[in-house]
């Protein structure tokens, strides 16, 4: 049996950090939940992680320098794919997150089944075409 995926959450409103940690408990993934950068850095260098999904308000930093560190900055070896989950709509924050590494962005609310979608395919090795449901 496959280990689960395990996903860092790094959110510091704990209502909707609660939500998402119950929505990805209930789809199988082994995740972490913290509201501090500084935490967040901890868990990133102490377990392997396969996803982190980042809030940019924190209260202790900003998620843009958090998400440079995982996604440019690492060792190939060590990158972590990031997705940003911000309630910032403006369209330079946007670009400055893919700038920063992001692979996605979502901004609250969002569609809950648009980011389990984005999760599974980034989680998914070796995901080919064919097994793309039509």
């Amino acid at each position: 049996m496959q280990e689960a995926k395990k996903i860092l959450l790094v959110e510091d409103d704990p209502e909707m950090a609660e939500l998402l940690l119950d929505i990805l408990l209930s789809e199988g993934y082994n995740a972490i939940v913290t509201d501090s950068r500084l935490e967040a850095e901890r868990i990133i260098r102490e377990q392997e992680l396969d996803l982190i999904l980042l809030d940019l308000i924190l209260l202790d930093g900003d998620g843009f320098d958090l998400c440079r560190k995982v996604s440019l900055e690492a060792s190939s070896d060590e990158r972590v794919p990031v997705f940003i989950l911000s309630g910032k709509t403006a369209l330079e924050v946007k670009m400055k997150s893919f700038l920063c590494g992001a692979k996605k962005y979502f901004t609250k609310p969002f569609n809950v089944e648009e980011l389990l979608d984005a999760v599974r395919i980034i989680l998914t090795p070796n995901r080919t075409p064919q097994s793309v449901p039509a």
